[in-house]
């Protein structure tokens, strides 16, 4: 029964090193101003490229959907790598790696038991049912089954997936060099989700505080992967409270989450009720025309608790990888030549095609990271400006297959009118990183008055002001450009006079015009 277990997953834990190894000379070459040089994110650099590399040569006909195809663009990736890597100056990859051999090893102990833990919990609840795992499951099986690209959609015959479907595609990858089925692989992508998240989160935090002490580093590194792929939101804590009896019941309908609405005397520390974790998902919500909205707030350890490889958890390693490459250009002195470039449009567009809304945000974040880098270095120029040209282009270029192909039953965007935000809800979600970012905040200043001696007192809390600003008036700042959105979008014109009419009954003393404000 154990060998069931170890042998399949020994296997898939080979294959991402391999992949991992195959794009380690380009990690090295990209990754050039961050002090790990990229090495912990070579794994989904190398799932990324080999698999864009895969699914292009597919969709225009030159490979078909064959386990020597993906044998074949591995070599090609493995000589993209190291041609680029042959183009290096400085120190090289054998050298480095054995001069920062205890970050190495940090990241592979990280990865190979945080992958173990995880294909062990998901032995023990292997089931493939519920929620959306049919439909993923669905989407990957198609994959396999597909000859040519788009893959068939499972529900409409005759039909390409209309999906951004890349994360489904990389794990179909992945179970065709493998060799072990999709039903075994399913779970064992879900472990290695939370793996290459772990590590890459590790890998930025390192990359952001190190100094000149490897092992504060790795330690925050490591507390940094803690909070993004383990720590939830402070929904777990009501729990213990609400089984403990703690709490009166006007606290309890005031904090308002679902079967939360009074408190229990049992004495445990923990709920027994059926899938009492499945709350802290669903910590917003509100009554709208007197049915209850909600939304679905959820976080990566939930998602990988249950077991959901949806788009948004298969993104999950490369937007932290997206994040890297942010940071390094940022430190980069070094002008971006076009091979660079490319693979920065390779790695963000990849973005729209695993969850699309992760591509304006990263590619924003990118953008800025850039051009905040050239200022600090006295280089502002426009070239900000161009390189961001450059960078949508080419995210949009190099997955014109996948947008062309694409029909979203979305039919623009909206504001969030009916479901609001109480300021506790907010609290319940994000609580814990609210009070990590203020107390940097108030860290950074500190520093700042130690630093420079002739900033005042007033000239301190000025800038403190100014950033907490910044970020108060931000989501306005959004709101109003998802209205501008609204007015010039006839869909969701039309989408929001209906809502208003059929809120009208509701308020009796609203003004005509607001029921339909564009004639």
């Amino acid at each position: 029964m154990l060998s069931a277990v170890v042998i399949p997953a020994f296997i898939w834990w080979l294959v991402v090193e391999i992949l991992g190894l195959v794009t380690l000379p380009l990690a090295f070459r990209l990754f050039r101003a961050l002090p790990d040089r990229g090495y912990a994110l070579s794994k989904p650099l190398g799932i990324l490229l080999c698999s864009y590399l895969f699914w292009i040569l597919v969709t225009f006909g030159f490979l078909a959907n064959k386990r020597e195809a993906i044998i074949f663009v591995i070599l090609l990736g493995a000589a993209i790598s190291w041609y680029l890597y042959s183009e290096r100056k400085g120190e090289g990859i054998l050298a480095f790696l054995n001069r920062h051999r205890r970050v190495v090893l940090a990241s592979e102990l990280l990865f190979t038991a945080a992958f173990g833990l995880w294909a062990l919990v998901r032995a023990y609840n292997p089931e493939i049912m519920g929620t959306e795992k049919p439909m993923e499951f669905a989407f990957l099986n198609a994959i396999l089954r597909s000859e040519r690209f788009p893959p068939h959609d499972p529900w409409l015959s005759g039909y390409g997936i209309s999906y951004y479907y890349f994360g489904y595609l990389m794990m179909a990858f992945l179970t065709r060099l493998s060799g072990l089925p999709s039903e075994v692989t399913f779970n064992l992508g879900i472990a290695l989700l939370f793996a290459l998240t772990l590590t890459g989160a590790s890998s930025l935090v390192y990359n952001l505080v190190y100094k000149d002490k490897e092992g504060s580093a790795l330690t925050f590194g490591f507390l940094g992967a803690l909070l993004v792929a383990l720590i939830g939101n402070l929904e777990g804590f009501l729990e213990v409270l609400h089984t403990r009896g703690l709490g009166s019941t006007s606290f309890w309908q005031w904090v308002d989450i679902r079967k939360l609405a009074s408190a229990p005397v049992s004495g445990q520390w923990l709920p027994t009720d059926h899938w009492w974790w499945w709350r802290a998902s669903r910590v917003v919500h509100d009554v709208m025309l007197g049915r209850d909205m909600e939304v679905i707030d959820e976080f990566p350890f939930f998602s990988f608790l249950l077991g959901d490889m949806h788009p948004h958890v298969l993104a999950l390693p490369f937007v932290l990888l997206a994040l890297a490459l942010a940071l390094n250009l940022f430190r980069s002195q070094e002008r971006l030549n076009w091979p660079e470039v490319g693979l920065l449009g390779l790695s963000v567009g990849a973005l729209g095609f695993l969850n699309f809304w992760d591509l304006p945000t990263y590619s924003l974040i990118v953008v800025a990271a850039y051009a905040i880098g050239r200022y600090i270095q006295g280089h502002f120029t426009l070239g900000g400006l161009e390189f961001g040209g450059k960078l949508v282009i080419l995210s949009l270029l190099l997955y014109l297959p996948f947008y062309l192909g694409f029909r979203s039953q979305a039919g623009g965007i909206l504001p969030v009118l009916f479901v609001k935000t109480r300021w506790h809800q907010y609290l319940v979600m994000f609580g814990l990183f609210v009070f990590v970012l203020f107390s940097f905040l108030i860290a950074q200043l500190r520093e700042l008055v130690i630093s420079e001696k002739g900033v005042t007192v007033r000239e301190t809390l000025t800038r403190g002001f100014s950033i907490f600003l910044v970020l108060l008036i931000s989501p306005f700042f959004l709101l109003l450009l998802t209205l501008s959105m609204v007015l010039i979008n006839e869909g969701t014109r039309t989408f929001v006079i209906q809502k208003l009419k059929e809120a009208a009954p509701l308020f009796p003393d609203m003004p005509p015009a607001l029921l339909d404000p564009w004639p």
